[in-house]
């Protein structure tokens, strides 16, 4: 039989342990990461935070105007950068403060600032950004609308620039006439000769008499060497350029009154649906006499 005061010692004991188990529980609540976010929540907004990230495009210096105050005192005014200046002035005086510009000064810039969060402050300026927003909208539609006025003045000054009384010289109204004439006819020549050759469809011709005769073609090979689908030797379709640009010599009675002729030959293989350049070849200038001709 145990003793009333021995029963009382051991009937104390889990409710000693219980009450130091749940004093550590409560300093463990106390220490975890959950608490300390807490904690550090209810410190106020006022700690917190926020960032607006503007660019103004590339700075434009001018003439100095802040800096001349201190002219007196021995600064050596430079240039400053005045829209830019005012734009940051407007925003330090709600807060705005810089702490760093990204970019270099011939380029656009991104300029950083951050104020201390204000939810007031913030609520506030919502209504302002609304006005600021409509005022936007507004400066964009008066900028199309202005560049549409000027687009229409421009058409409208080409038309009675067009439509002016001139003097006509008809020596140069033949000579072009002549030349357009003769570039049709240069043109019809080559197509013709181009196809007694075996070019596909997708072979092209480009004549332009302003400075000689450039003529670019385009040959589709992809029947004659792809092979397996995404194959071909390449030697095999510099030898056929080579030989395909010699046979296009005998055209050149066909521009003997031009000064300079250049035929480009490139080979293409269409490869999944796309057109590859695999070999180019190229004549010199032609200068009168089928001996000037050389391969390059």
């Amino acid at each position: 039989m145990f003793s009333l005061d021995e029963f009382a010692r051991w009937t104390l004991v889990p409710i000693v342990f219980t009450v130091a188990l749940n004093a550590a529980h409560a300093q463990s609540k106390q220490n975890s990461p959950l608490a300390e976010v807490q904690k550090t929540s209810s410190i106020g907004i006022e700690q917190q935070w926020e960032y607006i990230v503007v660019s103004y495009g590339k700075t434009l210096f001018a003439s100095p105007q802040k800096t001349l105050a201190y002219r007196s005192i021995g600064l050596v005014s430079g240039q400053e950068a005045p829209d830019l200046e005012n734009s940051l002035d407007i925003l330090g005086r709600f807060g705005w403060e810089v702490i760093t510009i990204v970019g270099s000064i011939g380029g656009d810039q991104q300029v950083v600032l951050k104020r201390k969060y204000n939810r007031n402050l913030v609520s506030n300026e919502y209504n302002a950004i609304i006005k600021g927003k409509d005022l936007y909208i507004k400066d964009l539609i008066d900028i199309m609308e202005r560049e549409q006025r000027l687009r229409e003045q421009a058409e409208k000054n080409a038309a009675i620039d067009r439509n002016k009384p001139r003097l006509i010289n008809l020596d140069e109204v033949d000579a072009l006439a002549r030349k357009l004439e003769n570039d049709a006819e240069l043109k019809a020549a080559y197509q013709e000769a181009f196809a007694k050759t075996k070019m596909s469809k997708y072979s092209t011709i480009e004549i332009d008499t302003r400075y000689g005769v450039n003529i670019i073609l385009n040959a589709d090979v992809t029947k004659m060497y792809l092979q397996n689908g995404n194959s071909y030797r390449k030697s095999d379709v510099e030898l056929f350029v080579e030989a395909l640009l010699a046979s296009f010599r005998f055209m050149h009675p066909a521009v003997a009154r031009y000064n300079t002729v250049r035929i480009n030959l490139n080979a293409i293989i269409m490869f999944e649906g796309n057109p590859i350049i695999v070999a180019k070849r190229s004549t010199s200038k032609y200068q009168g006499s089928s001996s000037d001709w050389v391969d390059q």
